[in-house]
C-alpha cells in the first residue's frame, strides 16, 4: 500500500495481496505502483504482524526473470520471527515381499499358488486401513526383534482362504499422522502371474491348455486393466513375435509379455530376452496403455511357437479366444426430466445445476447430495434474483484462508452467469451463493457483478471459480477476472485483478478456459489456459490461448501442431490433468489430420498439449480424431471423457500423451461435465432455453472401477 500513517500495520480496503511461496518469496501486482515508498505488511500464520518499506529497484536487475517485462518495481525484505520447529516427518512407506527360504524379498509379480506379505512401516503416522482387491485386511503388529523391519504385516491371502488367482492386485493403506492430520494414503500394485503346465518336454506337439486361460472365451464385462493369462502344455520358445491381442477393428494392441523362468522362478520379460529367453510355460500379457471400454478383444497365439523338442515341434494349429470388456453404463439409469441447466458443477459430494424457468425470464440454483451417486438428493434451492437467463456456473471449495477466500470461513462457493433472456436486454452478470448451509435447506446469495455495461458488449460462454477469483470467458470482452471478495463485501460491483476487459481479443469466441498453478519464466502462478475459435473469420490463431491473470499478458496464442498436416484449430473445451508425472492441457474442438496422404480439414479431435516446464511455451504431444463433435472434457486417471449432444460420451486413452487412441463409448453421459475426485462423472443435458430432456437433471457414471 502507498506509505500511510506510521505504525500503520492494517492495509485498507482493495489493497494488492499476495502469499509467499515455500521459499517465502512473493510477488504482488499493483498497477497505480509508479515510484516511492510502499509499505508492505506481512502476516505469519501465527498471527505475527510486520511491516517494511518496499523501495523502487532497477529493472535492469530483473530482465532474466518473469518480471522482464515490468517498468516500476519495488523490492522489500520482511525478517519475522523464528517460527517453532516444524514437526517430525510423517511417512508410509508399503512394499510387498514374498516369502523366500532365506526370509523375504520385495516383489511385484508372484506365481499362481503364492502368497505375499503387505509390509507397512510407520514414521509419526497411525494405520487406519489396509485393502487388497477392495477388501479390508486383517492387520498384524510386527513383535519387536523380529527380522522384519517393519511395523505392520497383512498376510495375503489369509490362511484358508483360495489361492490366488493371476491377475492385477491393488494394495490400498490409509494412515494417519499420529495426533491427528490429514489421511495419508499409499498405492501398490502387484502382479500373479499364470503357473505353467509340464516342465519338461512331453510327446507331441505343444499346445495352450484352453481351461487355464483368462479371461475365459467369450468372457464379458472384462475390465479394461486386465492382463490376459496363457497357459502351455510344457516349455515353448519363439513366443513374442507370435501373440496377439486384437479389437474388433483389427487393430493389435501393444503388449508387454512376461513369464516365469521355469528353473528359477524369476520374472522373464520375453520381448527385452528375445532370443535368450528361456522355454516358458505360462504367459502374462500386459497391454501397454490399457484396453478400450465395451470392445470384443481375440487373443491369438500363431502356430509357429514351438516347443523345446530335437527337432522343434510347433503347434498343431493356432489358438483364438476373444472376450469382451466393461462398457461404462449410466449409474442414475434411463429417465427423463422436466427441465434442464445450462451446465453442472461438483465439489466433493455435492452437484449444482439451474433449473431455467419462465423461457428463461427466471432460473432456480439446486443442490444435490451424491453421495449416492446413483441416487442424487435434493437438498436445497435458491432463486436466481434480477433475472435473465443463466447460461452457465461453477463452484469450488473455500478453504477459508486469509488473502484466498470469499467467505471468511471454509464452504462452499457457487457463482452463476446470467445474460438477456426472453427478449430483455440484460448485460451479463455473476451471481454468487454460499451453499455451505445447504444440508438445512438454505443457501444463502452474497452478491452480484457485472460483467458489461450493455447487452450488446458481449456474452459468457465458460465460468471457473477457484477463491477468491472467478475467471470468465466472454465473447467481445475477452477473458474477465472478478475479485468475488469484493463483491460479497459491496454486493454490486464490477471487478477485476487488473480491469474489466483486460485480455481484449474482440474477434475470438473464448468457450472455455480454466486455471492452474504453472510455472511462467522460473516462477509458479496462476495461469489461464483457454480454447476458442475466431468468430469472425477462419484464423485459427484461438485454439490455445495462455494468459498470466496477474500481469495481462498473453503468454501464447496460437494453433499447435503436431506433425505434418496435423494441427487444431479451434476448441470447444478444455481440461487441465497431470498424466503420467506430466501437466497437460487437453482440448477438444476441430482440427486438420492427415490420413493416409490425404488432408483432412475441420474434424472432431482431441489435442494434448505439455504444460509442465514453461506453460508460455507448451509443447504440442498428440492429436487423435474423435466420432463425433464434442461439447466438453474432463480426465479422470489416463482417461479422457468427451461429452456430445448425443448422450453418448466418447473415451480416449492418455497414457501416452503423445499418442492418445480412441477407446471406447458410454451411454447416458450431457453434453455438460463434472468430474468427481472419486472417479464419478457428473453430467447434463445442457441447455440455456429450458424446457425437458431425455437425461435425467444429474447424470451419473462410474469411470473408476473402485468408485
Amino acid at each position: 500500500m502507498p506509505s500511510g500513517e506510521a505504525g500503520q500495520t492494517s492495509p485498507p480496503a482493495g489493497a494488492p495481496f499476495a502469499i509467499t511461496k515455500a521459499d517465502g518469496t512473493f510477488t504482488m501486482w499493483e498497477k497505480a505502483f509508479t515510484d516511492g515508498p510502499v509499505t508492505i505488511v506481512a502476516k505469519a500464520p501465527g498471527g505475527e504482524i510486520k511491516a517494511a518499506q518496499a523501495l523502487r529497484v532497477d529493472p535492469v536487475n530483473w530482465k532474466s526473470t518473469g518480471l522482464r517485462f515490468q517498468r516500476n518495481i519495488a523490492e522489500a525484505t520482511i525478517a519475522l520471527d523464528p517460527e517453532a520447529p516444524p514437526p517430525p516427518p510423517r511417512d508410509v512407506v508399503v512394499d510387498v515381499l514374498r516369502p523366500v527360504p532365506a526370509g523375504y524379498e520385495k516383489t511385484g509379480v508372484i506365481p499362481t499358488g503364492a502368497s505375499v506379505v503387505i509390509a507397512i512401516r510407520l514414521t509419526n503416522a497411525d494405520l487406519e486401513t489396509v485393502k487388497v482387491a477392495g477388501v479390508s485386511q486383517t492387520v498384524e503388529t510386527v513383535p519387536a526383534g523380529s527380522a522384519l523391519k517393519y511395523d505392520r504385516v497383512v498376510r495375503y491371502p489369509a490362511e484358508g482362504a483360495p489361492a490366488l488367482a493371476p491377475g492385477s492386485y491393488k494394495v490400498e493403506v490409509v494412515a494417519r499422522p499420529t495426533g491427528g492430520g490429514i489421511a495419508i494414503p499409499e498405492t501398490t500394485y502387484f502382479t500373479v502371474l499364470a503357473a505353467g503346465g509340464a516342465s519338461g518336454p512331453i510327446l507331441g506337439p505343444p499346445a495352450v491348455i484352453a481351461s487355464s486361460t483368462l479371461p475365459k472365451d467369450a468372457a464379458t464385462d472384462v475390465p479394461v486393466n486386465v492382463f490376459p493369462q496363457v497357459v502351455f502344455s510344457e516349455p515353448v520358445k519363439d513366443v513374442p513375435a507370435h501373440v496377439h491381442l486384437i479389437d474388433d477393428t483389427r487393430a493389435e494392441a501393444a503388449t508387454v509379455l512376461l513369464a516365469l523362468d521355469p528353473a528359477t522362478g524369476r520374472v522373464v520379460d520375453l520381448g527385452a530376452a528375445a532370443a535368450s529367453a528361456p522355454g516358458i510355460t505360462s504367459l502374462t500379457i500386459q497391454p501397454v496403455q490399457g484396453l478400450k471400454y465395451g470392445v470384443k478383444y481375440t487373443l491369438r497365439i500363431d502356430a509357429e511357437v514351438v516347443d523345446e523338442d530335437e527337432p522343434p515341434q510347433s503347434m498343431a494349429a493356432p489358438y483364438e479366444s476373444s472376450f469382451t470388456t466393461i462398457a461404462l453404463s449410466s449409474l442414475t439409469g434411463a429417465g427423463g426430466s422436466t427441465w434442464t441447466s445450462p451446465g453442472i458443477a461438483t465439489v466433493g459430494d455435492r452437484a449444482y445445476l439451474v433449473e431455467i424457468q419462465s423461457g428463461g425470464r427466471a432460473g432456480v440454483l439446486h443442490s444435490f447430495d451424491t453421495t449416492n451417486a446413483a441416487f442424487p438428493d435434493l437438498v436445497a434451492s435458491a432463486n436466481l434474483p434480477g433475472g435473465g437467463r443463466a447460461v452457465d456456473l461453477s463452484a469450488a471449495l473455500d478453504g477459508g484462508v486469509e488473502g484466498a477466500t470469499v467467505l471468511g470461513e471454509a464452504g462452499r462457493v457457487v457463482a452463476v452467469a446470467t445474460h438477456t433472456g426472453n427478449g430483455i436486454a440484460r448485460p451479463p452478470n455473476v451471481l454468487v451463493f454460499d451453499t455451505s448451509k445447504d444440508k438445512d435447506g438454505r443457501i444463502d446469495f452474497l452478491g452480484a457483478a457485472s460483467l458489461t455495461s450493455s447487452a450488446v458488449q458481449g456474452y459468457v460462454d465458460r465460468l471457473f471459480l477457484r477463491t477468491p477469483f472467478l475467471y470468465v470467458a466472454t465473447f467481445r470482452k475477452g477473458v474477465q477476472v472478478v475479485d468475488l471478495a469484493r463483491v460479497k463485501a459491496s454486493l454490486a460491483d464490477v471487478g477485476g485483478v487488473n480491469s474489466p476487459g483486460f485480455w481484449s481479443m474482440l474477434r475470438s469466441l473464448n468457450l472455455d478456459l480454466k486455471v492452474g498453478d504453472y510455472v511462467v519464466s522460473g516462477f509458479s502462478q496462476p495461469t489461464i489456459v483457454g480454447t476458442g475459435t475466431d468468430a469472425l473469420g477462419s484464423s485459427a490463431e484461438f485454439a490455445l490461448i495462455v494468459a498470466s491473470p496477474l500481469t495481462g499478458q498473453v503468454l501464447f496464442k496460437g494453433a499447435p501442431a503436431f506433425g505434418e498436416g496435423n494441427r487444431l484449430t479451434s476448441g470447444q473445451a478444455v481440461a487441465l490433468a497431470n498424466v503420467a508425472g506430466r501437466d497437460l492441457g487437453v482440448i477438444v474442438g476441430k482440427g486438420d489430420l492427415m490420413v493416409g496422404g490425404v488432408q483432412l480439414r475441420a474434424q472432431d479431435v482431441l489435442a494434448t498439449v505439455d504444460l509442465t516446464d514453461d506453460v508460455a511455451n507448451p509443447v504440442p504431444r498428440g492429436i487423435v480424431a474423435l466420432r463425433a463433435p464434442a461439447t466438453d472434457v474432463a480426465v479422470h486417471g489416463d482417461h479422457a471423457f468427451v461429452g456430445g449432444a448425443s448422450g453418448t460420451m466418447q473415451i480416449v486413452n492418455l497414457a501416452d500423451p503423445a499418442q492418445p487412441f480412441w477407446a471406447g463409448t458410454g451411454q447416458g453421459v450431457g453434453s455438460r461435465l463434472s468430474m468427481s475426485d472419486g472417479g464419478v462423472l457428473f453430467s447434463t443435458a445442457r441447455t440455456v432455453f429450458g424446457g425437458p430432456s431425455n437425461l435425467r437433471e444429474v447424470s451419473a457414471i462410474a469411470v473408476d472401477p473402485a468408485a
